[in-house]
């Protein structure tokens, strides 16, 4: 499968990309570094293309020249993608082909249902927030519950290691969202709090076994 990742020298992108082309998918790699892109494409058997996702003249040209099955968006951070969060989304939908991101951030995952009308439209696929959270969590909650009647708590913690690498999105992501304004459900109404300003410990066990 042909697969364009943009952000693809990132962190995840990167993570992501090494696993898709061990998988023997067609990949290509885009980001705004000609240098980290062609190095990084070469080092895994990869095409490499200089692409900004803000530049949406050159997205289009970029889906044309490529013609991508699936565009995987993991440059982020989302919340700063402007006036127009879905310009990608929809581009990689007009040429045909499946769009997917690594969106965290709740106000652009849930905005996806904006687009559901051309997805269907197109043939396609649209899924946003493919990332530890919502996804991965969500897959984990799903496969504990089988079986519940009924479940009154869910607490998700994600606690990534200090030598975890962190991506300057990811940084950029976590400090918008620090002491802004949410809604958290808790005991069955919505709780008006502020993001990032909670504390809770967490003692862990290593697994020995």
């Amino acid at each position: 499968m042909k697969i364009l990742i943009i952000g693809g020298t990132g962190v995840f992108g990167s993570r992501l990309a090494r696993m898709l082309a061990e998988d023997g998918h067609q990949l290509c790699i885009a980001g705004r570094s000609a240098s980290r892109c062609q190095t990084f494409a070469a080092e895994i058997g990869a095409d490499a293309v200089v692409l900004d996702r803000a530049d949406e003249d050159a997205v289009a040209r970029v889906l044309a020249e490529h013609a991508p099955e699936v565009v995987v968006d993991a440059a982020g951070p989302f919340q700063a993608y402007g006036s127009r969060p879905y310009a990608l989304a929809n581009a990689t939908l007009a040429a045909g082909a499946h769009y997917l991101d690594l969106a965290d951030d709740a106000a652009f995952v849930s905005g996806i249902t904006r687009i559901d009308a051309e997805a269907k439209a197109s043939g396609c696929v649209a899924l946003s927030g493919l990332s530890s959270v919502p996804a991965l969590s969500s897959a984990v909650v799903d496969d504990l519950v089988s079986g519940f009647d009924s479940v009154d708590l869910i607490d998700t913690a994600i606690l990534p290691g200090n030598r975890a690498p962190r991506g300057l999105s990811v940084m950029q992501a976590i400090m918008a969202q620090a002491g802004e304004p949410m809604k958290v459900w808790r005991g069955g109404v919505w709780d008006a709090t502020r993001a990032w300003v909670s504390k809770r410990r967490y003692r862990l066990t290593p697994d020995l076994s």
